[in-house]
């Protein structure tokens, strides 16, 4: 089988692929896609025989083929959509891409760490990538296309002065014909009546960095938005409601906020339920998260590399935690503003 040929059963083998998680996306119950607006990965596997067990794809550590697509957008919506389709069509960008200048709709990059290939869409706008690499496994393959395109895209970014966003990714291994995509989870619909209560004045700031941090995709200012959450209720709201019932003599009950029980904080946080929430967000989500976020340099340490994509995996992999704890906070301070209100001991008036 010469090149071409090659390529084009490749191309056919994509389509079929394609085909199956079109038909998947009607059968998997949304609530299976993982929390909202957080990161996830979807793996598929075509196994032939259902004799074969899928998940070995997952544990070969061997050498092998994967190709990695990347779909570019122009505005990002935070797991507003359910849509794994990986044509580059669906794929945009404010980066111009005539066929004139190139001839065809694929450009290439040389990198240290191998070729990506440029794609194009109809509307002639840089709409996403392509690259083929050797590796042991699919986080390997991932982090070798992020570390060949990063920079290229950090840079584009700077001299274009312009956003380019990465939608979606797709991981093929080519041995066990597996992909795995990486995705933001999308929201569920909700009736907006159950929703609408009485607010409380005193959480006025805590309500909009919630939703502040809901309506952004980076999750490194989720983690900020989440963290000064935390803060504020530690070092601000808590204390000055305590004062202000002790004034009136009013004693509140001793809240223990601890890190909820849940299915998805139990299969990637396990060790951290039921740990005091004031104790892991002194011990790690300030120290090792917030300070390397807000500072270039924090002692010794190399400045956080936010386009890598190990680094940007680990903050993701915290946002369901911190989100969680932020939840429990909040709770905890709405059922002691409430009993103040009710007795009359609190001092701003309801909206």
């Amino acid at each position: 089988m010469n090149r071409k040929e090659r390529r084009k059963a490749e191309s056919l083998k994509r389509k079929r692929m394609q085909k199956t998680i079109q038909n998947l996306r009607l059968s998997i119950p949304i609530e299976q896609l993982g929390p909202p607006g957080i990161m996830s990965e979807l793996h598929l596997v075509a196994v032939p025989d259902q004799k074969i067990d899928g998940s070995i794809a997952f544990r070969d550590t061997s050498k092998r083929e994967f190709q990695i697509q990347a779909l570019l957008c122009k505005s990002k919506s935070p797991g507003a959509a359910f849509d794994y389709d990986m044509n580059f069509e669906k794929g945009s960008s404010f980066l111009s891409f005539p066929k004139a200048s190139t001839g065809h709709s694929v450009m290439r990059i040389e990198t240290t760490r191998g070729v990506i290939e440029c794609r194009a869409n109809s509307h002639e706008e840089l709409a996403g990538f392509e690259f083929l690499c050797s590796a042991n496994g699919r986080l390997e393959a991932i982090s070798a296309f992020n570390e060949a395109i990063a920079i290229v895209l950090d840079h584009i970014a700077y001299v274009a002065d312009l956003p380019i966003q990465i939608d979606k990714i797709s991981c093929l291994d080519k041995k066990h014909n597996a992909t795995s995509i990486i995705y933001n989870a999308p929201y569920r619909n909700l009736f907006f009546g159950s929703n609408v209560r009485e607010p409380y004045p005193e959480l006025t700031a805590v309500y909009a960095l919630y939703r502040e941090a809901k309506n952004s995709n980076s999750d490194y200012y989720k983690f900020l938005c989440y963290f000064k959450i935390l803060e504020g209720i530690f070092k601000s709201v808590r204390p000055s409601s305590r004062k202000k019932a002790a004034q009136t003599g009013l004693k509140l009950p001793i809240t223990k906020d601890v890190v909820p029980l849940n299915d998805e904080l139990q299969k990637f946080h396990a060790n951290m339920i039921g740990k005091s929430i004031k104790k892991v967000f002194d011990d790690e989500f300030e120290k090792d998260y917030r300070d390397a976020i807000a500072h270039f340099l924090v002692g010794n340490k190399a400045p956080l590399q936010v386009s890598k994509h190990s680094v940007s995996a680990d903050f993701s992999n915290k946002i369901y935690l911190i989100e969680s704890c932020c939840r429990v906070m909040i709770a905890s301070e709405e059922k002691c503003l409430q009993i103040m209100r009710r007795t009359g001991r609190s001092s701003e008036t309801p909206t």
